[in-house]
C-alpha cells in the first residue's frame, strides 16, 4: 500500500482523523499538483509568476491550503514555497536582464512590480547585486573574447 501522508492526502474509510499508523509517520508530502512535483504546480508557477508572487494565490489556484502547499513543498524541494516563487522571478529577470536591452522599468513591470525601486530591492535581496551591475556584468561576459578562440 502507498505511504500517505496526512496533511495532503484524505483519511481512509473508517480511520481515526488525527491517528496514523507507524508506516504513514514519515511519508513524504508531494502530491502530484504541488510545486515541486513538476506535473502541474510546475506549470502554475510558469503562468503565474509574472503577475502574482503570493503563496496564497497559488494556494488557491491549486486547491489547497497555504499549510498545505508550504508542507509539499518544503518536502519537494528543501524551501518553502515563497522562496520557490521568488527565486522564479529572480530568474527571469536575470535572464530578461542579460538577454534583453528593455529599460529595468520596463522589466520590472513585466514582472509585476508596481514600482521598479521594489523591482530592483527585490533583486538586490535575492542575487546580491543591483539590477544595472548585473546587466553590465553579463554584457561584459558576452562582450570578452572566448577562451576557445
Amino acid at each position: 500500500m502507498p505511504a500517505r501522508h496526512p496533511a495532503v492526502d484524505p483519511p481512509r474509510p473508517g480511520a481515526t482523523p488525527g491517528r496514523t499508523r507507524p508506516d504513514e509517520r514519515h511519508a513524504p508530502a508531494v502530491h502530484p499538483r504541488l510545486p515541486g512535483n513538476h506535473r502541474s504546480g510546475q506549470p502554475e508557477l510558469e503562468r503565474s509568476y509574472a503577475t502574482t508572487r503570493r503563496a496564497e494565490d497559488y494556494a488557491d489556484r491549486l486547491g489547497y491550503t497555504v499549510k498545505t502547499l508550504t508542507r509539499a513543498c518544503q518536502a519537494a524541494t528543501g524551501r518553502s514555497v515563497k522562496h520557490v516563487i521568488d527565486a522564479r522571478v529572480a530568474l527571469q529577470a536575470q535572464r530578461l536582464l542579460a538577454h534583453t536591452d528593455e529599460p529595468v522599468a520596463t522589466i520590472a513591470r513585466r514582472l509585476g512590480f508596481s514600482e521598479p525601486t521594489n523591482f530592483g530591492k527585490f533583486f538586490t535581496r535575492h542575487t546580491g547585486t543591483t539590477p544595472g551591475d548585473f546587466r553590465r556584468t553579463q554584457q561584459a561576459i558576452a562582450a570578452a573574447p572566448g577562451e576557445d578562440s
